[in-house]
């Protein structure tokens, strides 16, 4: 039986592979958060006091991770959302651990204040938003 190559993964990240099918449960995880974003996210007031959301959030982490160890992290960013929680950014890991959050951590990472994407290259929301206007 052969199994999909891995590249070395570089300072400890851990990187999907290019061609690689999710398996069948990060599948349907993936469809279930999409059935949330579909069916119940517009019955509710835009609510979220983290960037990206929680769906967003819990798509990367499963895409990133796998239905596993993505779920975990995703449930954990669900058990973070409360009223009186300060929000912000807070990015998917780059490498998985359930404690990134903890200085001891070896996956911790310092809490961002721009999200990832932008800070890659990526597009600005708003800026993307003024240019079409």
């Amino acid at each position: 039986m052969k199994q999909a190559k891995r590249e070395p993964a570089e300072r400890g990240e851990d990187k999907p592979v290019e061609g690689v099918r999710p398996s069948l449960a990060a599948r349907w995880a993936l469809k279930a958060v999409a059935w949330y974003r579909r069916s119940l996210s517009p019955l509710s007031p835009p609510c979220c006091r983290y960037y990206p959301t929680c769906s967003t959030y819990a798509l990367t982490a499963i895409e990133r991770f796998g239905a596993c160890k993505g779920g975990a992290l995703a449930v954990l960013r669900l058990l973070r959302c409360r009223p009186w929680s300060n929000g912000g950014i807070d990015d998917v890991p780059a490498r998985f651990s359930l404690f990134y959050r903890f200085r001891w951590s070896k996956a911790h990472e310092e809490p961002r204040l721009v999200p990832l994407a932008w800070a890659r290259g990526g597009t600005k929301p708003m800026a993307s938003l003024k240019e079409t206007i």
